[in-house]
């Protein structure tokens, strides 16, 4: 893999959560540790806030999860530029 650390501390990445129930994924980046990252994910669905993303709008309507427990770190880059042109190469 691309890192020392444990995955969750990892931070300027490029991730990959799979959805549960059917084949498909979702492809983000963030600077900010992946720990933080999922958790805004998990909170914004619980708490069904105008804050969302396209994990939330997934789960919410059409009650698929995402494998939460088995996220895939694609790539680090630590700029912005980078890591966005990453998401849309892994996104294809």
């Amino acid at each position: 893999m691309i890192h020392s650390l444990p995955m969750l501390f990892n931070s300027d990445i490029v991730y990959r959560i799979d959805c549960k129930d059917y084949n498909a994924s979702y492809v983000d980046q963030t600077d900010k540790c992946l720990k933080v990252r999922m958790s805004e994910h998990r909170n914004h669905i619980n708490r069904n806030t105008t804050q969302s993303s396209v994990v939330t709008d997934h789960r919410i309507e059409t009650s698929y999860d995402f494998e939460w427990d088995n996220i895939k770190i694609l790539d680090k880059a630590q700029i912005l530029n980078k890591r966005l042109l990453l998401e849309m190469i892994y996104d294809i």
